[in-house]
């Protein structure tokens, strides 16, 4: 009782907003309670040796491959880091001969970490769903107002005309969009289609 209580209220703290790395951070309840359900029932029991033989096997298989697959590197200022990614060695490697460290930026939270970039707005994280409140997209636009934010990563998802369809009443990140056009330049897009944008120079 103690365990299903324990982990029904850890996934309650993340249901709002459910994603692979919070639902991770709290599985450790239900999987305890997994391994106690097969072996309790003996007809379920011969299902333990396969799901053991896995987990072995995944542990061992995930960091080899992790190890030995083809990694691109790059002397960025948290340090010398090796990306498996190409689409994030291609952000990285942008901006990073464009910006210096605690330059004013305003987008992926990963590349403001990568670079120690200082993320302007409250809310670094827009969707175009109900999930970015107006006073949000509006704190942006102040944000990117009173620093000047010479930088905007705008991914590709923002302008996903399929996600805004499925929630028209919730998209509005319109005024973001249109304070953009009117102030920033598209400066560069990447091979998956995120864009970033760069500010205008002053007349």
């Amino acid at each position: 009782m103690f365990l299903s209580a324990t982990g029904f209220f850890l996934f309650l703290s993340v249901a709002s907003a459910p994603g692979a790395v919070r639902l991770y951070a709290v599985s450790a309840p239900a999987v305890i309670l997994l391994v106690w359900l097969l072996d309790s029932r003996a007809s379920w029991r011969w299902w333990l040796k396969p799901l053991w033989a896995t987990v072995v096997l995944l542990a061992v298989a995930r960091p080899l491959v992790v190890q030995f697959s083809k990694k691109a590197y790059l002397n960025l200022p948290i340090g010398r880091t090796a990306f498996l990614s190409s689409l994030a060695y291609e952000e990285c490697a942008w901006m990073s001969g464009r910006t210096h460290p605690f330059d004013d930026f305003f987008g992926d939270p990963l590349l403001a970490f990568a670079l120690r970039l200082h993320n302007v707005s409250r809310v670094p994280i827009l969707r175009p769903t109900d999930y970015t409140r107006p006073e949000e997209v509006q704190d942006a636009m102040q944000s990117l107002e009173k620093f000047q934010v010479r930088y905007v990563s705008w991914p590709r998802e923002l302008d996903d005309d399929k996600q805004a369809a499925q929630h028209p009443e919730g998209n509005h990140l319109g005024p973001l969009r249109r304070y953009l056009e009117e102030h920033y330049h598209l400066a560069h897009t990447f091979s998956n289609g995120d864009q970033v944008w760069e500010r205008n120079p002053p007349l």
